[in-house]
């Protein structure tokens, strides 16, 4: 099926749609207590596909462990406004699928061209004979900008909301908050800034997160943009890669990957804006 690049993202999940993603992928070996982040680009071969059917009215995500999983009847819950949510337990993990509902009046954020989702898939084996892993996606997709309809004068300022994890030695924090995002696009520059808190998944205590911020440069000829980050005390750095969406560069999607210098701590998200 081709990719959807026309149109809103709201008209185009009344059918059948294909979407290419940017995502960070955030993955814990419970057996070797190791963790891994990779930070994708958006539309890259390696990256999350996420396909809406229509019939069923259901997401469905694939090209990563535990993903071409077909949710059935009866899975989906929706307890928390604002996002499409899925949840099965099985005999090889537990998987989880959380999208931001595209919805001109969500109460999380109104996007029109587009969304972003979480796909968690927890390992169940016990036999030791492969390990159990923790594997985290978070993801952004749309309908994207034309390279050849992209601004190449003037500036935009953006604003939305971003979601993560963070692995270190004592807890595992679940990340939410906001993002900004200013685009030069004469100079084909965008600094862009995470403001996050932590959410210890074992017993609810929060962190704050210093403040994240960075730059990236607007490929030539492209609608992607990629760059690095740090955050406001040197404790995280990391790296960004977007991309705009809508015909008119109206919204921005992004991936981030973040890790203290001497990787004790290694986390990611994903984060999504409008004008």
């Amino acid at each position: 099926m081709p990719a959807i690049t026309s149109g809103t993202l709201i008209d185009a999940v009344k059918g059948n749609a294909d979407f290419r993603t940017g995502s960070t992928e955030v993955s814990y070996d419970v057996s070797a207590q190791t963790v891994q982040s990779r930070n994708k680009a958006y539309g890259s071969s390696g990256s999350i596909r996420v396909y809406f059917e229509a019939t069923s009215g259901k997401y469905i995500v694939s090209n990563i462990i535990g993903t071409a999983h077909r949710f059935p009847d009866g899975y989906s819950s929706g307890g928390n406004p604002g996002l499409t949510s899925y949840g099965q337990n099985a005999v090889d993990g537990t998987r989880r699928l959380n999208i931001l509902t595209p919805s001109a009046t969500n109460p999380k954020l109104a996007l029109t061209y587009t969304s972003y989702g979480v796909w968690q898939f927890d390992s169940s084996d016990r036999s030791n004979i492969d390990p159990q892993i923790n594997d985290y996606h978070f993801f952004y997709f749309g309908i994207p900008t034309p390279a050849d309809a992209m601004p190449r004068t003037g500036s935009a300022s953006y604003s939305g909301l971003a979601q993560g994890i963070l692995f270190d030695p004592t807890a595992t924090y679940a990340l939410d908050g906001t993002m900004t995002l200013n685009a030069d696009f004469a100079a084909a520059t965008v600094n862009t800034g995470l403001s996050l808190r932590g959410t210890n998944t074992s017993n609810g205590l929060l962190i704050i997160i210093p403040a994240i911020s960075g730059t990236a440069t607007i490929g030539a000829g492209t609608n992607g943009f990629r760059g690095e980050l740090t955050s406001a005390d040197n404790s995280l750095v990391g790296s960004v890669q977007g991309a705009f969406f809508g015909p008119a560069a109206q919204e921005v999607g992004l991936s981030f990957g973040i890790n203290s210098p001497d990787l004790t701590r290694i986390g990611g998200g994903a984060a999504v804006g409008k004008r």
